[in-house]
């Protein structure tokens, strides 16, 4: 759930969040993380990337994110958008949903006939299984849901992350889960030393195990992910997200728009080009509403999207890796 934040913030977390901005801008992916890079980019002496790492570590702000490729292990993700019929329920099917396999974020929003947005990593032949465990355990206190597919995956106005082709599956055993799962869920850069003690296994064959992960491509980058419920409101304190119906030849041009718009406190998250009613989804945060009114004029009179829809998040669960083993195409 979302952490209620106090409305001020330190001069100290002030220059950290600012510190962070910068260098997600000035280097969104990461290869390899390292202190030595960072400060070559920057300008910076290591000693004073170090430093300001330490104080961006220190308030939580940020995680570096490893970004894999699901799709090469045969699981695809879906948007689900489920409507609550009584509002008053919202709390329990919130709950009811974070305890479903596969479902990795749920976004609980204010308006309209969506109350829950969904985010699911499934296998496409097991796609109705699990939105037949959803009927099941929340009955009738919910509308049927709809599904899209997502076609193509941006993370925070990056480069693309999935594209549309379905590339060709690569198999993997529990042991590599094992060490995909770590990574995935450390807030920090593991060393070989530290999977092997975790796991019981030696460095050779931890380091064997990475480079077959590496080259096919299943860990494409790494990023350093904001951690937005640490943030206080009174720096971004409005959280939006968007359904939208527009020309698909456009939506490239739309996340350069967003990677050069000039208020940089209004911040992309992750983006979702889609088949279905809408073609794409993202998540927005703004200092205030003047701010994300602005945006949304300049965004409309740029784009002209046939059907826009907005949400005001009031509320989120993150589940890093609630997939298991036997979930992946191949065992």
């Amino acid at each position: 759930m979302i952490e209620k934040q106090k409305n001020t913030m330190s001069i100290e977390k002030k220059k950290a969040l600012e510190f962070l901005m910068e260098l997600r801008d000035e280097y969104p992916y990461f290869e390899d993380f390292s202190t030595k890079l960072i400060a070559e980019k920057l300008g910076m002496s290591e000693k004073n990337v170090r430093r300001k790492m330490n104080k961006v570590n220190k308030h939580g702000l940020s995680r570096l994110k490893a970004i894999i490729d699901f799709r090469k292990l045969g699981l695809f993700t879906y948007l689900i958008r489920i409507n609550t019929k009584r509002p008053e329920e919202i709390p329990e099917t919130t709950k009811a949903l974070s305890r479903v396999s596969n479902i990795f974020a749920i976004y609980v929003l204010t308006r309209g006939k969506t109350t829950h947005l969904v985010k699911a990593r499934v296998k496409p032949e097991n796609l109705n299984e699990l939105i037949d465990e959803i009927k099941d355990i929340l009955g009738d206190k919910i509308d049927p849901p709809i599904v899209e597919e997502v076609r193509k995956v941006h993370v925070e106005s990056r480069k693309p992350l999935e594209n549309p082709e379905r590339p060709k599956t690569i198999k993997i055993d529990g042991r590599d889960w094992d060490i995909l799962k770590m990574i995935r869920e450390s807030k920090e850069k593991l060393t070989l030393k530290e999977i092997g003690d975790k796991l019981g296994i030696t460095e050779p064959s931890v380091h064997a195990r990475l480079k077959k992960i590496k080259e096919n491509d299943i860990i494409t980058a790494y990023y350093l992910a904001v951690n937005w419920n640490k943030v206080p409101e009174d720096y971004f304190r409005v959280r939006v997200h968007f359904l939208v119906k527009m020309d698909p030849e456009k939506i490239p041009e739309f996340v350069d728009y967003m990677e050069k718009y000039p208020n940089k406190k209004v911040q992309l998250r992750s983006t979702y080009e889609t088949y279905g009613r809408f073609n794409l989804f993202f998540g927005l945060v703004a200092p205030n509403l003047p701010s994300l009114q602005k945006f949304l004029s300049n965004f409309i009179k740029e784009f002209k999207p046939d059907t826009l829809r907005t949400y005001i998040l009031l509320d989120s669960v993150w589940r890093s890796m609630p997939i298991k083993f036997d979930d992946v195409l191949h065992r």
